[in-house]
């Protein structure tokens, strides 16, 4: 089915954790000497995906996440913008869609589109290093150019990550005496998140049931991510604060009804960007306390129920940091459009792209325990 069109406009502008422009990245390859592929089957890579909340008429997860991806296929390749057909990837009737608009069929690379797309689909966002861990753990390797992310930001946020891990592998061994080498390859390990017997001596020292260790390491992983994204968004997070409060006074001659309009619906965006903000902070800081607390007491009285509910709270988190990453990328791009000013039309525009960026998640639970 067809996309409005504004809608499409937005979401193929603006940059965010919940849009993956598989197409802008392929045709960008398709002019350098570049010859590999994100999917083998040609018409996929052509393909954006988006993170959506699930309405009371699209299909259920078996995973019961109120978040689906849904792929979008545009008619005509070069002007993604015309319209296209799409389906959501948890959607029943994928392979017959696919087998339909791109000729996937059964076979080696019904297969491998297939697996890369329900990892994708598993994620709670489309952060770049986040795709490319995920799809790397299922040992498919890809062009870099379509995760958009730089060797420089990807080993800050690997050097973030492995040194929070360090902490509590250290910990397990026995403090700062634990030899080297033995916590580098659990912390490779734990980075991994397959070899259960590998990881044996951190499930001891966290007293974590083995049927859901390799479950818990993963969301853990996210939720480090997370964390630092959440600290390296700030800024972002602040302009539109700032817009926000700025614009929360209308200009002074306009008709009293109107006025009141624009400043209740500045309001509800205000309310649903703090409500994200909070909702993160509340997780994160809780997170932070109960970890510092195990890897200096190695007590991991409440550490180990955040981690057995790691899965839903990294989904949780991963849910409101993506949309405040959608509604900044909405502002973004409209500031980009509007060069002399943004017109009262697209005013009220953005404020409607920035309640539905915000909207409230009222099927998951974002907490920690």
């Amino acid at each position: 089915m067809g996309q409005p069109k504004n809608k499409l406009d937005s979401t193929l502008g603006t940059k965010s954790s919940w849009i993956f422009n598989c197409n802008r990245v392929t045709r960008r390859l398709n002019k350098s000497d570049a010859k590999s592929s994100l999917f083998m089957t040609a018409g996929l890579n052509y393909l954006v995906l988006t993170k959506e909340m699930l309405t009371r008429d699209d299909p259920r997860r078996l995973d019961a996440s109120p978040i689906g991806t849904k792929l979008y296929l545009p008619f005509e390749a070069e002007n993604p913008e015309k319209g296209g057909r799409s389906i959501l990837i948890h959607h029943p009737q994928l392979p017959s869609f696919l087998a339909e608009t791109v000729g996937l069929k059964q076979g080696d690379a019904f297969d491998n589109d297939l697996t890369i797309l329900r990892t994708i689909d598993e994620l709670p966002t489309l952060d770049g290093f986040l795709l490319r861990d995920a799809l790397s753990l299922c040992g498919i390797s890809v062009n870099e150019e379509y995760f958009e992310v730089s060797p420089e930001e990807r080993g800050a946020i690997q050097k973030f990550i492995r040194g929070k891990m360090e902490l509590l592998v250290r910990a397990a061994f026995g403090g700062a005496k634990a030899d080297p080498s033995k916590v580098t390859q659990l912390i490779d390990k734990v980075w991994e998140a397959k070899d259960l017997g590998a990881l044996e001596p951190l499930i001891a020292a966290l007293r974590c049931p083995n049927s859901e260790a390799l479950a818990i390491f993963a969301a853990w992983k996210g939720i480090m991510f997370y964390s630092f994204d959440y600290f390296r968004s700030e800024e972002g997070r602040k302009t539109l604060a700032v817009w926000l409060n700025k614009n929360s006074n209308p200009s002074v001659g306009l008709p009293k009804d109107y006025a009141q309009y624009v400043r209740e619906r500045v309001q509800g965006v205000v309310q649903r960007m703090r409500h994200h903000w909070i909702s993160v902070d509340t997780v994160l800081k809780e997170y932070n306390q109960l970890y510092d607390n195990f890897v200096t007491s190695m007590n991991p009285a409440g550490f180990i129920d955040f981690l057995r509910n790691a899965q839903e709270t990294s989904c949780s988190v991963g849910v409101s940091l993506g949309k405040m990453s959608q509604a900044i990328g909405c502002l973004e791009m409209m500031a980009k459009n509007s060069q002399s000013g943004i017109s009262e039309q697209n005013f009220d525009l953005l404020l409607g792209q920035l309640m539905a960026a915000l909207a409230p998640v009222a099927k998951l639970k974002a907490r920690a325990a």
